[in-house]
This record gives C-alpha cells, structure tokens and sequence, in this order.
C-alpha cells in the first residue's frame, strides 16, 4: 500500500474518470492517497493544483493512457481493467481501493425472469432445456470469463456486443437477456428489466505503469 500511495503522491500527471457515476471513485482516490482533487470548472478537462496535473478523461480510456504513459497514475473501475486483462497486464498493474460503486448483473425482461434463472443456473430451478443464454452487453469478456469459471450457461456473441443502451437490448436485437452495470436501478426498471444475478461488485482502483513504480 506505501509503494502506491507513493506513486500517486510524486505522480505529476492524474488521470480521473469524468462520469458522475464515478465520483466515489475519486473520494476512494483521495481517502487512499491523501491528494485534494481540484474541482474543474464547467467543460473543462484539466486542472492544475499544487504542482500536479489532473485530467478528467472517460473511465474506459484510464487504463489505455496509464498504459501508453500519458498519465503516472489513474483511477476507474475494475471492470475498465478486467474488460480487457489480457491486454493490460503486461503493462499496468492496480490496486482495488474504497467500496464497490455499483455491481454488473444479469438482466432478463420482467417476465421472463424467472424462465432466463433456470436456463443460467440449472442447479437451482428446473426447466433448463440445454439452449445457452444469448446476452447482450458492454463487457463480452468478463461476461464469458465469469460463465466458464462459474458454469453458467450464458454467453456474450460478437454480434450482441454493444456501447450503450443495453437495457433496451433484450427488446430491440432479440437476445435473451443482457448484463450491465446496476447502481440504483431506476433505468432498467424503467425499461421492463428484473435482476437474475449480481456477477461482480465495481471497485474503484488505482493503476499504475509497470517499471516506473518500483514494487508495482
């Protein structure tokens, strides 16, 4: 833990996710660190305090510019870096730091809830007819990682990947269900959706380069 708050404190270069989403993540960051993050104005995306350099950047693209060392250090969640591990872990390490944000979880329209859980997890309900579950989401990777280690019977297809919206995805492309990020659940309420399963609670975390932090 010393050796990444040393980082984080001789870093030059911050990097910090701009969504609102994310704001536990940066009191995480400044509870772990003891760093004052300064507060940016309306549109702006960089902001300069005591001799360090903040930027506001989307949490996707925190582990990609740590990686390419255009940020010392930087703060996402951990479903940024497990999305793509395989890229990253050569280059990147991280520290899991404060409580989950919110959690990504299995979602199935309302009324067919019930039917997708006993298809997912045939140990529990009965009624599994051997057809694999299609789901739509962000997160192809952990979604399939999670179901090969878990043997659960979902999977994320090239064709059911998308960026956004994925709470009207069962609905629009046909798929079964789909798994995204939850917090307080409004939107896929909204939008006719039930919870199956939570998969993962989102930590933030803090990254930093491999090789220029000893002992990271």
């Amino acid at each position: 833990m010393n050796n990444w708050i040393e980082a984080a404190q001789s870093a030059e270069r911050i990097l910090l996710p701009k969504s609102k989403d994310c704001r536990s993540a940066v009191v995480a960051f400044e509870e772990t660190t003891g760093i004052e993050v300064p507060k940016f104005k309306e549109r702006e995306y960089s902001a300069i305090s005591l001799g360090r350099r903040f930027f506001s950047v989307s949490a996707s693209d925190v582990p990609k510019l740590v990686g390419n060392g255009f940020g010392d250090v930087g703060v996402t969640g951990i479903d940024q870096y497990l999305e793509k591990e395989n890229m990253y872990r050569k280059y990147i390490a991280y520290l899991r730091i404060g409580q989950p944000m919110c959690y990504l979880a299995l979602l199935a329209p309302r009324e067919r809830a019930d039917l997708v859980r006993s298809r997912a997890f045939p140990e529990r309900p009965t009624g599994y007819n051997g057809k694999l579950i299609r789901v739509a989401t962000s997160f192809p990777n952990i979604v399939n990682n999670y179901a090969a280690t878990n043997d659960v019977n979902i999977y994320a297809a090239d064709g059911d990947v998308y960026s956004g919206s994925i709470e009207i995805m069962p609905g629009l492309v046909g798929c079964d269900a789909a798994v995204d990020i939850v917090s307080k659940g409004d939107t896929l309420k909204i939008n006719g959706l039930a919870i199956v399963e939570k998969i993962m609670g989102i930590n933030p975390i803090l990254i930093a380069r491999r090789g220029d932090n000893e002992n990271i």
